[in-house]
């Protein structure tokens, strides 16, 4: 994915492994960016399987997170899963939190 979509990644989509998302500003926009990604899928003979594409939505899951156009925000259960998460009561467990904290933090797509 990284080599099919390469100087379009950042500027007309994102992708995590063989997952893809298109972002745009309005309908037109839409249209041409989903274009030339799908351009590039057809040229690398890659299929897509209809049943997982989600085309043209207002909101979206992807990675953990729900992507519209009033931002990036952590889904409702990924919220729910860090409240619910014990706190830590020695300092091994602190570590875990901390790691776990820090790997999640560096995936978040604030940059979306």
């Amino acid at each position: 994915m990284d080599t099919i979509l390469k100087n379009l990644v950042g500027t007309e989509c994102y992708i995590y492994l063989d997952d893809c998302v298109i972002f745009s500003n309005t309908a037109e926009e839409h249209a041409r960016k989903l274009e030339r990604v799908l351009q590039r899928f057809d040229q690398a003979n890659l299929q897509l399987h209809p049943g997982k594409c989600a085309i043209a939505q207002p909101k979206v899951k992807y990675l953990g997170f729900e992507l519209s156009d009033k931002g990036v925000s952590a889904t409702a259960n990924k919220v729910e899963a860090i409240k619910g998460y014990p706190k830590p009561k020695n300092a091994y467990n602190y570590a875990r939190v901390r790691v776990v904290s820090t790997w999640a933090d560096a995936r978040s797509p604030r940059s979306l």
